[in-house]
């Protein structure tokens, strides 16, 4: 677990075989959006399922959708902190039930250990959460808001999600943000400005 400084991101290129994403500027990107995976195995199990075709419990496929770039995200964080690229964080996908908003966000899922996203997210996870927003923030100058699923659901769209879920401790990450001095502005539940 590396504290702040570079850290090792696996790039997985299994799922660009439905697409590489939609293009945009760099200088697009303003939000990063934090989702619970609801999965109750590991990434590698996440990602083996999409790969073939996320099959759902009716039978029906959810591969069309990957085609067409929508219930996709840039990262995934494993349960134990490892950090996965599943698509270029430059190009962007729907991921959020925003619509073309996604445009400006970077998706990360956190794999939970619960189809309700009820489990407590571990402590490496956190961490690496946080090195990854570091690092995008190298990257992405004009990112300025960090938000969870619901949250940015709620408010663009009047939906309302349970995301990242209740095991995602809000507080605990706020204290790690600041502890990486990544300087917030404003902080209210599950929504976060950067300075």
């Amino acid at each position: 677990m590396l504290l702040w400084g570079i850290m090792d991101i696996i790039i997985n290129k299994e799922l660009r075989k439905y697409t590489e994403g939609l293009e945009r500027k760099d200088s697009d990107v303003t939000t990063i959006i934090i989702h619970g995976a609801g999965v109750v195995g590991s990434a590698k199990s996440m990602i083996k399922w999409m790969a073939d075709g996320g099959i759902m419990p009716d039978g029906s496929k959810r591969e069309s959708l990957y085609k067409k770039g929508i219930a996709l995200t840039q990262y995934v964080v494993d349960k134990d902190g490892q950090v996965i690229e599943l698509f270029n964080p430059h190009n962007w996908l729907y991921h959020s039930s925003t619509g073309k908003f996604d445009k400006h966000t970077i998706g990360i899922e956190l794999i939970n250990g619960s189809v309700d996203n009820s489990k407590d997210y571990k402590k490496a996870q956190y961490y690496e959460l946080v090195n990854l927003i570091k690092f995008l923030m190298t990257k992405f100058n004009n990112i300025k808001v960090i938000t969870g699923h619901g949250k940015i659901k709620e408010r663009m769209i009047s939906g309302t999600k349970e995301c990242p879920g209740k095991g995602f401790n809000w507080m605990t990450f706020l204290a790690l943000l600041l502890q990486a001095e990544i300087k917030i502005k404003n902080a209210s539940s599950e929504r976060l400005e950067i300075c």
